[in-house]
């Protein structure tokens, strides 16, 4: 792969939510009930040296047909020393095999499969965007962020053109907007808050829904696209309708498909 490809692969297996993917998904449950992802520190009491898993990360066309154990790269030896030849396997992700799976797994190791496997815009805003809601909040910010490195990385592999690439990192990016309009379905409809309050608070989130969806529509279709949403929702009041406005936004690939969804 290439260099900045290869070393955003490292990015993103430096952090513990893919780490814990990789081990419960392609070494076994039964090992990574043991570990400590937190610290990657085995839990047992001992004096034992930690487990080492080596991991190759393959994601070249032609099917990986090299050894996967250093012994079978050595040559014939006499018997007397075949006791003593080296040993050690390593965990090949071969994501191009590896993204033809059952597509019912969603595990970010098969995800990045489906991504080598079909390189094209429209694939990639899909795993990105199935990637950023399994992975969502500030817990895993640092993981969304090195998903933006990787895709920036791959994208100049695969000669993707940048503003198709600055569309698709907004995906991993405005995630806490959903949260906040998530948060504005909810709060209308707390009991308890008086009723002048709740119109003042009324007020304030029609302004802050209006905000919130033309700044995503401004980042992900530009400032014109934006300027006609706006007009759309001039006059919405319901926060479940700026949800939804969000949500299609995130969803849609083109202004004209929003536009078919949100009308205008």
């Amino acid at each position: 792969m290439a260099r900045k490809h290869d070393e955003t692969y490292k990015l993103i297996f430096s952090q513990r939510a893919a780490i814990e993917e990789l081990v419960r998904n392609f070494v076994g449950e039964g090992v990574a009930d043991e570990l400590d992802f937190d610290t990657l520190e085995e839990l047992r009491a001992g004096d034992s040296l930690p487990p080492v898993l080596p991991v190759t990360v393959y994601n070249g066309r032609p099917r990986w047909r090299a050894p996967t154990d250093i012994s079978e790269l050595i040559g014939p030896v006499p018997p007397p020393l075949s006791r003593y030849l080296p040993k050690a396997r390593h965990l090949l992700l071969d994501l191009q095999r590896i993204g033809e799976r059952d597509p019912s797994p969603m595990d970010l190791v098969t995800s990045l499969g489906r991504a080598e496997g079909e390189p094209s815009p429209e694939n990639l805003r899909k795993v990105i965007r199935d990637l950023v809601r399994r992975f969502p909040g500030s817990e895993f910010a640092e993981l969304r962020s090195a998903l933006s490195t990787w895709l920036a990385g791959a994208a100049e592999a695969w000669q993707i053109p940048e503003e198709e690439v600055a569309r698709i990192q907004t995906l991993t990016e405005d995630d806490t907007m959903w949260e906040r309009v998530s948060e504005m379905r909810d709060q209308v409809h707390r009991d308890g808050v008086r009723k002048g309050l709740e119109q003042g608070l009324e007020q304030g989130r029609r302004a802050e829904g209006r905000a919130l969806v033309g700044r995503l529509a401004t980042r992900k279709f530009g400032a014109e696209t934006a300027e006609r949403l706006s007009r759309v929702v001039e006059d919405i009041a319901d926060p479940e309708r700026f949800a939804e406005i969000a949500d299609a936004i995130i969803d849609c690939d083109s202004d004209v498909e929003l536009f078919a969804q949100v009308g205008g």
